[in-house]
């Protein structure tokens, strides 16, 4: 709704600045969001799952959207000088594995909720550069719950031990490493919704399996868990192995407190 102006009193100079003032009002142009402004929301249009996302590198841009947990992103940065870099992580701030600093990804969230996409554009600050962001979030499919993730895992920085037992509670043997440091946890967590979660002295760790890995993000830091430094769990482990594992490592150090309790 345009916004009235009444000029009913005043000189004449008061009649011309609110001529210049009203002229103000209807001829300028919006500004851009800065790069500290509110995340510009990602929408898919009714029936689709893919979508480019376009924005010029002044700074720091952000994109939101929402997605369930499991659920796979596919993501890719399109710009020729190179300069820019994107990063995902979560509405609270926890990164997404294997989605850091990268100009890709391909891979399922740990967690349903917001997730934001973050563009870094480096020390340029010219508007002319810009950049097309592909996003493709397939829809997500009804969560069925997995019967027995028992196995063996392994990934990039280190490997995963599962056993599954019938009332639902997985023992967990969790080890990885950074250069010559390494860390190690044995647990137990109740399975709901093929996830499982880790809480105790600090240490938050979550797992997120499906038919052919197990998905870990370690919220909190290599000290609360214990590890060496610099070490993190977080990482995708692709499942090597079906058969029941060999859990004689956590003989008499499994953490049984730190079962939460299933809601």
């Amino acid at each position: 709704m345009r916004e009235q102006i009444s000029l009913t009193r005043g000189s004449r100079g008061g009649v011309i600045t609110g001529l210049v003032l009203l002229t103000t009002l209807l001829f300028t142009p919006a500004r851009p969001a800065s790069a500290g402004s509110t995340p510009q929301q990602i929408v898919f249009p009714k029936g689709a799952d893919h979508l480019p996302v376009y924005g010029s590198c002044q700074g720091t841009r952000h994109f939101i959207f929402r997605a369930n947990a499991g659920q796979r992103l596919e993501v890719e940065l399109n710009e020729d000088s190179g300069l820019p870099t994107l990063s995902i992580r979560t509405r609270a701030g926890t990164p997404v594995p294997g989605a850091q600093n990268t100009r890709s990804f391909s891979g399922n969230l740990p967690d349903t909720g917001e997730y934001i996409i973050e563009v870094t554009c480096g020390d340029t600050k010219d508007a002319s550069t810009t950049f097309e962001i592909n996003v493709a979030l397939p829809a997500a499919k009804p969560i069925e719950p997995l019967k027995d993730v028992s196995g063996q895992y392994e990934g990039d920085i280190g490997a995963v031990k599962v056993e599954h037992h019938p009332d639902g509670t997985l023992q967990i043997a969790l080890i990885a490493f950074y250069r010559d440091h390494t860390g190690e946890l044995c647990l137990t967590a109740p399975l709901k919704n093929n996830q499982a979660q880790y809480r105790k002295d600090g240490c938050e760790i979550d797992f997120t399996f499906t038919t052919d890995g197990v998905t870990v993000n370690q919220i909190s830091s290599d000290a609360s868990c214990g590890f060496g430094l610099n070490v993190t769990a977080s990482g995708i482990y692709r499942k090597t192995s079906p058969k029941p594992a060999d859990m004689s490592q956590c003989d008499g150090i499994l953490d049984q407190s730190a079962q939460p309790k299933a809601k």
